[in-house]
């Protein structure tokens, strides 16, 4: 069974995704500057040109058309009703392995179209931080630690965040810890 990737990679179509992907400020997950981490997007999409087959492509790609979107459009954006049960049905049972995953690129976007992944690398570095990236958090016992924390070290370094105001008589807080407050209540 032929796959889109061994005849008709959509280059005209990634080049400006990838463009301005890799221009684009890095989030906070994106910290470590010890690997080149790579465009997400262009392997997002060797991701779907390798797993869903070539006639696959080719239907949905009449089945778009009426859109005025091509198959590449349809899947990668999952713009069109018919582009989720395709991925679901090529990708979900999947595993990819990335036996030199670096900064995790692979592991990231297999994860994002819903396949399983092993990542493996020699910098037990880079395996840490993927690893972290990538998993659960729990957001319950997240919050519980933080404020443990603030209860336990608040009283010693809130006088650190506190400052003086001219138009009144007594200091305020920091902005962030007003937002945090406000958030909180």
């Amino acid at each position: 069974m032929p796959y889109y990737i061994e005849h008709d990679f959509p280059i005209e179509q990634l080049n400006p995704l990838a463009r301005r992907e890799a221009n684009a400020k890095r989030a906070i997950a994106m910290l470590h500057k010890w690997w080149a981490r790579r465009v997400g997007c262009v392997f997002r999409t060797m991701i779907l040109a390798s797993l869903i087959p070539e006639e696959e492509w080719r239907r949905l790609d009449e089945e778009v058309q009426p859109a005025d979107i091509d198959a590449w459009t349809a899947l990668y954006y999952r713009e069109h009703p018919k582009a989720n049960p395709l991925i679901v049905k090529y990708l979900k049972d999947k595993v990819v392995l990335d036996p030199f995953m670096g900064g995790g690129t692979t592991i990231v976007e297999a994860l994002r179209l819903g396949c399983k992944v092993i990542g493996v690398d020699v910098n037990p570095v880079a395996w840490f931080i993927v690893k972290k990236s990538v998993e659960p958090v729990d957001l319950e016992a997240l919050d519980a630690a933080f404020e443990r924390l603030k209860k336990e070290v608040a009283p010693d370094i809130l006088k650190y965040y506190r400052t003086p105001c001219p138009s009144q008589t007594s200091e305020v807080l920091e902005t962030s810890e007003v937002y945090h407050q406000a958030d909180v209540m």
